[in-house]
């Protein structure tokens, strides 16, 4: 008996073995085709951003930029081109107005010879006013407000993304790719596993209570909350006894990795001491 646990112990950490940096699994994965989309598009802003990049087939699992790829993008009335930006691997687009309506939106990406295509849907209407705070504010003795943000929140209505930016934090931009922000993911599924510990995983915030902080919402189609649950699933809610892991889906067409994404932001600024005591943004 004890050689049978032995030899799942040995199968499982060779499985374990071929994940790559994003913690999903790729036994057979060809590089060739390995195209990573990030970004999309937003009702928040006028400029839009996409990044793409390649897998390497170095050790460090690094990521090289995709150089003058041809980004073109339709839906809800609106036709654009994305255009390589000074830095290698980012595009941006510029729309003429802000998006006001929901609708389908379709990137198509040409990368030589090759064509990826994703698909999502903006919905429109997301707002911070009347929406439950997804964190936790207590008054400390010395006068401070330190602020509780859970990583997951699960059982949500919609799939949403909140970040919260203090006085000293960037504020968010379409174009920031790989900066830390205070995120909080609320889920519509409810949580995978209670015996994971890291599901509980927070973080704390203490402020002065004169200080503001900027929140934003972002109001994620299914397909997207699907994804980044299914992509926690092989990353923060793993654990031995977690099933052998696999590779996490996203909308890119032809082997393309990543999400490419639609989403309507809603942003607002409170001082701190005026959301002690409430439960509700307003």
């Amino acid at each position: 008996m004890k050689k049978y646990y032995l030899g799942i112990f040995f199968i499982w950490i060779f499985l374990y073995s071929c994940r790559d940096s994003l913690g999903n699994f790729h036994p057979k994965l060809d590089i060739t085709n390995s195209l990573v989309v990030e970004g999309g598009i937003n009702g928040f802003q006028t400029e839009q951003y996409i990044k793409l990049s390649q897998i390497s087939n170095s050790s460090t699992g690094s990521f090289n930029p995709i150089r003058n790829a041809k980004i073109h993008l339709k839906g809800n009335g609106i036709t654009m081109d994305y255009l390589e930006t000074s830095s290698p691997g980012i595009y941006r687009a510029k729309l003429p107005n802000k998006i006001t309506k929901s609708g389908v939106f379709v990137i198509n990406i040409q990368n030589g010879s090759i064509n990826f295509q994703g698909v999502d849907t903006l919905y429109k209407g997301v707002s911070l006013k009347g929406t439950n705070f997804p964190f936790s504010l207590q008054k400390l003795n010395n006068g401070q407000v330190e602020i509780t943000l859970p990583k997951h929140v699960f059982g949500q209505r919609h799939s949403y993304q909140w970040i919260i930016s203090g006085p000293k934090d960037s504020l968010w931009s379409s174009n920031y790719f790989g900066n830390h922000f205070n995120i909080i993911y609320g889920h519509q599924f409810g949580i995978p596993n209670a015996l994971y510990s890291l599901i509980g995983q927070s973080s704390k915030l203490v402020f002065n209570p004169t200080d503001s902080i900027t929140i934003y919402k972002f109001n994620l189609s299914n397909q997207h909350g699907k994804y980044l649950y299914n992509l926690f699933q092989e990353t923060d809610w793993k654990s031995f006894f977690s099933d052998v892991p696999v590779s996490v889906i996203g909308n890119i067409s032809n082997n393309g990795q990543g999400f490419f994404s639609a989403e309507d932001v809603d942003q607002k600024k409170f001082k701190v001491l005026d959301l002690v005591g409430k439960t509700k943004f307003f």
